[in-house]
């Protein structure tokens, strides 16, 4: 992965979105000797949205899961996962 600082980044600026765009270079940029961001091809950020959601919705789940169980052990009902979900536009 390329590093550059924000000051190479801001002056290259085309040239850098054409090495992310054209050529799926993935970018770092610095500040300070910090990593501040990281520029990728849209491509990779929706990959990289999908798998959070993906990962989002399993740590959902097994909370919910987790809380019909515990419900049940003091006689409550719990409202289903998919209902909940649902319920609340997941």
């Amino acid at each position: 992965m390329t590093t550059l600082t924000a000051a190479k980044a801001q002056k290259s600026f085309t040239e850098t979105l054409d090495r992310v765009s054209i050529g799926r270079e993935r970018i770092i940029v610095k500040r300070d000797g910090k990593e501040l961001a990281a520029i990728i091809p849209v491509e990779d950020l929706k990959l990289l949205e999908r798998l959070l959601e993906e990962v989002e919705d399993r740590g959902l789940a097994e909370v919910a899961l987790l809380r019909e169980r515990q419900a049940e052990t003091v006689g409550e009902k719990a409202i289903p996962w998919k209902k909940a979900r649902k319920d609340l536009g997941l």
